[in-house]
C-alpha cells in the first residue's frame, strides 16, 4: 500500500508530462482507479477517458468492488454501452438468468464483483482478494437477469461479471 501511495504521487508529477493513459499504469494496482477517480473528481481529466478505460482499468487493478463510487462509474459505463454487457475477450454467456457466485468474509457487505465459476468464488472465500490463502469465508449463490449485468471481463481468468447486487434474487449461503 505504502509503495501505490509513492506511485500514484509518481504518477501526479509525471501526469503533466504525460497523458493520463500512461500517467495511471505507474499507480500501483490498489490505488489505480481510487486515483483515477479522484483525478475526474478534480476536473483533471475528463470522466469520458475514464469510462472508457473502465474495463481495462477494472482488470488492472484490485479494487474495493463494495466502493459506492465504482458502481456508479459502471453503471454510467453500462448506459453509454447502450445498456449493452461491457465485455473484454469472451462474450457473456446465453441464458436470460444466470447463476452467479462470489466468495467473501462473512460479514462483508456484497460487492459488485461476481463470478460465473463456483472454484474462482472458493479461491476469494480463502482469501484470494487479500493475498491469503487462510480465511474462512463464505460462498454466496444468487441469480440475475442477463440483462441487468454491466460488465463481463476474463482477462484475468476469473469470469468476472460486474453487477448492481441489489439486482439479485435468490442470494443463498452455500
Amino acid at each position: 500500500m505504502a509503495n501505490d501511495i509513492l506511485s500514484a504521487e509518481t504518477a501526479d508529477a509525471l501526469r503533466k508530462k504525460v497523458p493520463f493513459e500512461q500517467a495511471l499504469w505507474l499507480v500501483g494496482s490498489y490505488s489505480r482507479l481510487d486515483w483515477a477517480v479522484k483525478k475526474v473528481q478534480l476536473g483533471l481529466i475528463p470522466q469520458e477517458a475514464l469510462l472508457k478505460l473502465l474495463p481495462d482499468i477494472w482488470r488492472g487493478s484490485d479494487p474495493d468492488d463494495t466502493d459506492a463510487r465504482f458502481l456508479s462509474l459502471w453503471e454510467e459505463a453500462w448506459k453509454q454501452n447502450a445498456q449493452q454487457v461491457i465485455c473484454d475477450d469472451k462474450h457473456l454467456p446465453k441464458g436470460k438468468m444466470l447463476t452467479v457466485y462470489r466468495g467473501q468474509d462473512e460479514d462483508a457487505p456484497l460487492g459488485i464483483a461476481w463470478t460465473l465459476r463456483i472454484i474462482i468464488a472458493q479461491r476469494f472465500a480463502r482469501g484470494a482478494a487479500l493475498r491469503q490463502s487462510n480465511r474462512e469465508g463464505i460462498i454466496l449463490k444468487a441469480k440475475i437477469e442477463r440483462n441487468r449485468i454491466m460488465g463481463y471481463l476474463t482477462g484475468r481468468n476469473e469470469f468476472e461479471v460486474i453487477l448492481n447486487p441489489t439486482h439479485l434474487t435468490k442470494i443463498y449461503k452455500i
